[in-house]
């Protein structure tokens, strides 16, 4: 079963769809990681960033509820 994406923040105009399309592609990704990988320990308190484009994405990975989260979106 895959993540979802939740967005806690609006996405731009200038590249929401490439923004969601990037941050669906990480949650493919992440159902694919055993849930005993040492790769969840290091998530419980990190917010990771990726560049989409001309903006900065911050977004965190929810094993629970097996979401990823979009907190910023900010231009670079």
């Amino acid at each position: 079963m895959s993540y979802t994406v939740r967005f806690k923040t609006a996405l731009p105009a200038d590249g929401h769809e490439e923004i969601a399309r990037v941050l669906q592609q990480i949650a493919v990704a992440v159902s694919t990681i055993s849930p005993s990988s040492p790769f969840w320990s290091s998530m419980e308190d990190s917010q990771l960033q990726i560049d989409v484009g001309r903006h900065r994405v911050v977004y965190k990975i929810d094993p629970l509820f097996r979401q990823v989260i979009v907190v910023e979106v900010s231009a670079k």
